[in-house]
């Protein structure tokens, strides 16, 4: 149950998918991460 005042963001992309990405780039090149996520 959201607290009173509490707004739904604009998007749908989390915050922990946000650094879950992030922690990926430093792990592997931008390049490859980039083409597994454009994966169908």
């Amino acid at each position: 149950m959201p607290r009173r005042g509490q707004v739904k963001p604009d998007t749908d992309v989390r915050l922990s998918d946000r650094i879950a990405i992030g922690l990926q780039t430093r792990m592997f090149p931008q390049e490859l991460v980039d083409q597994v996520i454009t994966q169908p």
